[in-house]
């Protein structure tokens, strides 16, 4: 095996791994987010109101650890509507 061949082989090898990495890394966010749900009974806190409501009252957002906005729907639209 010739040096080029091997370094095209460590070169798709390393990209195997990234593409793994990757893929452990969302499976990892989807079962904390699912966990999180599950531990809150499906609820959420809102961190300008403080109630404590359900998740479907704040909008999605991968961004977030839970898939939510921290905002519930009526808090962000109040700062929408004051900016």
């Amino acid at each position: 095996m010739s040096e080029q061949e091997r370094a095209e082989q460590l070169k798709a090898i390393q990209l195997q791994l990234i593409e793994l990495k990757k893929e452990y890394l969302l499976q990892t966010r989807r079962l904390k987010r699912q966990l999180t749900l599950v531990a809150n009974q499906g609820l959420k806190r809102c961190r300008r109101c403080f109630e404590e409501m359900h998740v479907e009252q704040f909008y999605e957002d991968d961004r977030y650890t839970d898939g939510r906005y921290p905002y519930c729907r009526e808090c962000k639209s109040g700062k929408a509507k004051a900016a």
